[in-house]
């Protein structure tokens, strides 16, 4: 599988659009994930460090993986991030577990329901979603939390799920190359 190029220390680029296989994140994130080869990366906006477009599943739109990073002790740690995004759904039971992967503590969290999106990026409020899925894993990493998140039709959730779940499953400590 080919892999994106390793960027330099400090650098704040994602990988161009389409690479598949690992996506070493820009600047000192400090864990690394094998992307699904059938998602299309591209930069982040916003408080999003990278996102995903996700193909739809037959007759569905697609989904939106976004990843979000924002350095030591921010973000507002794993039970407030779970809480926002279990508020976001009606009519949703949340299914959360942890584990560790590849010695980082990771916690997951799937829900659907009623999605009550927030104001879309010109602020213009968006109607809620009904049928809308997320899928969750907050990453404990060694220089912060790393937050994943999929959310879309719960048809197309759904059938990436085992794209994300592998996406999760490869994601590892990421060692910072010193500087020659």
């Amino acid at each position: 599988m080919p892999s994106a190029p390793e960027p330099p220390t400090g650098a704040t680029t994602p990988p161009p659009a389409g690479v598949a296989g690992e996506t070493p994140p820009a600047g000192n994130v400090g864990v690394a994930w094998d992307a699904p080869r059938r998602w299309v990366a591209t930069m982040g906006s916003g408080m999003r460090f990278l996102t995903y477009a996700v193909p739809g599943a037959p007759a569905a739109p697609d989904g939106d993986c976004g990843v979000y990073f924002f350095g030591p002790s921010n973000g507002g740690g794993v039970e407030p991030n779970l809480a926002r995004w279990q508020s976001e759904f009606e009519n949703g039971t949340p299914r959360r577990s942890t584990r560790t992967v590849h010695g980082l503590p990771v916690t997951e969290f799937d829900i659907a329901g009623t999605y009550r999106a927030h104001a879309d990026m010109s602020g213009t409020p968006v109607a809620p979603q009904p049928h809308f899925a997320l899928l969750g894993a907050i990453v404990q990493g060694p220089n912060g939390d790393v937050f994943f998140t999929l959310l879309g039709p719960e048809h197309t959730v759904k059938a990436a799920e085992p794209e994300f779940d592998a996406m999760v499953n490869s994601v590892r400590p990421r060692a910072i190359k010193p500087r020659a």
